[in-house]
């Protein structure tokens, strides 16, 4: 099935063919998110797939419909795909395709992943019931700088911002929310107001932003029971800590 592999290229997608009989006959030859897979290794992959409940995806249920899409998780790395299931044949011979394609949910400029890996992410600690605090960020007056030094500049410092912000808040995990606002969630219990004060000395560091600042406000799971109560909570914290320095 060479000219399959022509067909298969685009990046981050893997492409399966079974027989009648459900036995896998072809694996695209592409990397798939950093590893490529073959026949041999192919049950490895299938170990990192769950649905968004947490549950493993049973391949052989799948294929009893002609069509399906759903939506699952990548768990190992935490990244959304979405997989299509699908009947065709070949000669009279029965044959099923299997699609995988990840989600390319990353911020142009920043390389952050954004809201749809947010959403996953959070969906699978809550079903694993873990405990985590929700930091929602945004900075002060951060359009002054498109007036003063241009756009050009300012998207050169927002992305050194960024950089620095995971490289200080690893392992934890940050998102770009829109515009100047990011989320980052914190797996371990941390001193956050240590943290960010920490965080702020080291961007102010940085020429041009020696009077940089950002507001914030913090959430909990399990003490907020949705993604969407988190950010509300986490989001009302943060204007209220902004509205506090007008004060």
């Amino acid at each position: 099935m060479k000219f399959f592999d022509e067909f298969t290229k685009k990046r981050n997608n893997l492409y399966l063919i079974r027989n009648k009989h459900k036995h896998l006959v072809y694996v695209s030859n592409i990397p798939f998110y950093k590893e490529t897979y073959d026949l041999k290794t192919i049950e490895n992959f299938y170990e990192e797939i769950s649905n968004i409940q947490g549950e493993k995806v049973n391949l052989s249920e799948l294929l009893k419909e002609e069509v399906v899409e759903m939506d699952c998780f990548f768990t190992n790395h935490q990244i959304p795909l979405h997989i299509t299931a699908l009947q065709f044949d070949i000669n009279k011979t029965k044959y099923y395709l299997e699609h995988y394609e990840l989600f390319d949910d990353r911020d142009p400029l920043t390389l952050l992943p954004t809201r749809t890996t947010l959403t996953y992410m959070v969906k699978d600690l809550i079903v694993i019931n873990k405990p985590f605090q929700l930091l929602y960020m945004d900075f002060d007056h951060f359009s002054k700088y498109n007036e003063t030094i241009g756009y050009v500049k300012t998207d050169l410092i927002l992305q050194r911002i960024t950089e620095l912000m995971e490289e200080h808040t690893y392992p934890n995990k940050v998102f770009r929310y829109g515009g100047d606002e990011f989320i980052i969630l914190f797996y371990e219990e941390v001193n956050i107001s240590e943290e960010m004060t920490f965080f702020r000395d080291k961007i102010r560091k940085i020429q041009l932003l020696e009077k940089f600042d950002f507001s914030y406000g913090v959430s909990s799971y399990p003490k907020r029971a949705s993604l969407e109560q988190l950010i509300a909570e986490a989001s009302n914290k943060m204007k209220l800590h902004k509205k506090e320095k007008l004060i």
